[in-house]
């Protein structure tokens, strides 16, 4: 299967913990799993009702991701704008696809909630180890634990654009 370039944007949930990794090239990203599930009027019971849930592996570089990690959390209803990206794998024993999300843009979905916004301020660019420590030392806070997701498979390729990195990772 090709990758597409085709910008989407997504509703859902986010359904594990961010993680947050830097690439062995020293760029900043964080990564989780998001759920998107349709809704349908159902005239018959005159009720909203829950149909098919889509899984995407969102994945999100640089300044987006330092602030995307200290500002969502399992659970959050987010709004993702970005690329999307399908990819077959197979493990030998099994096979699928990998929906993929490059995000371009991350929001909270103000629809369910409010939200208190802070701009970061930097009066110099960060160095790649400044941003690293800063992400790692977010990302350190407890969080609880989540169940694992058996549809969710590696990555095992993360492409950032005019810099291709991959990386090492483990199932959801």
């Amino acid at each position: 299967m090709r990758d597409s370039n085709d910008i989407i944007t997504v509703l859902g949930v986010i359904g594990t913990d961010p993680e947050a990794k830097t690439t062995p090239s020293g760029v900043p990203l964080i990564k989780f799993r998001m759920a998107s599930t349709q809704r349908k009027f159902d005239k018959n019971s005159s009720s909203w009702v829950d149909g098919n849930t889509n899984w995407y592996t969102v994945s999100a570089f640089r300044g987006l991701a330092a602030n995307a990690i200290r500002s969502l959390h399992k659970g959050d209803p987010v709004i993702v704008t970005g690329r999307l990206h399908l990819r077959a794998w197979d493990t030998g024993e099994r096979q699928g696809t990998s929906v993929d999300l490059e995000a371009d843009v991350i929001g909270l979905d103000l629809q369910w909630g409010t939200a208190s916004y802070q701009r970061t301020t930097r009066s110099a660019p960060l160095e790649p180890a400044q941003v690293q420590a800063q992400t790692f030392a977010a990302a350190e806070m407890p969080a609880e634990p989540s169940p694992s997701d058996t549809d969710a498979e590696p990555l095992d390729r993360w492409a950032t654009p005019g810099q291709p990195a991959v990386l090492e990772t483990t199932p959801f």
